[in-house]
């Protein structure tokens, strides 16, 4: 056994750098499945003064996820929020992520947002409804997905 070690020491090296890089890469690749707010694929108020007129042409539901990078609360739920947003199609309700780090010089929320992480409630051009909190937020989501939110 130790000569058959020592002929194939290089190779039993080679295979095992080999299966640390795999595990290296699947880690990343896991990581890398985590939603993040400036994903491509989610809506983004970028300024509130464009935004508040962009509402006033709304039809229909419109929900504005209101969050700051630093907080907490927001961080705990981001995930939840994040998926819930990326499968808002189906409910036929567009979902806007607003960073209000990002937004402060940039006009007023269409509504006072007295806390983050928030949701904000759009029907037509109206806000219709303001929920502040994690548990409110997800409630809201909930009552969403359900089909059981009525404002």
């Amino acid at each position: 056994m130790k000569e058959y070690m020592r002929e194939h020491k290089v190779g039993i090296i080679i295979i095992g750098a080999i299966s640390v890089l795999l595990i290296i890469v699947l880690g990343l690749y896991l990581l890398s499945d985590t939603l993040d707010y400036d994903d491509a694929a989610f809506n983004q108020v970028e300024d509130w003064n464009t935004f508040n007129e962009e509402i006033k042409n709304n039809n229909g539901l419109m929900l504005v996820y209101v969050y700051s990078p630093v907080c907490d609360a927001c961080n705990r739920i981001k995930q939840e929020v994040l998926s819930f947003a990326s499968v808002s199609d189906s409910y036929d309700i567009p979902v806007y992520l607003a960073n209000a780090d990002a937004l402060i010089n940039t006009g007023h929320p269409p509504v006072r947002v007295p806390s983050v992480p928030a949701m904000l409630v759009i029907e037509d051009d109206m806000v219709i409804d303001r929920v502040s909190n994690v548990t409110n937020v997800r409630v809201l989501m909930d009552l969403i997905e359900s089909d059981n939110y009525t404002p």
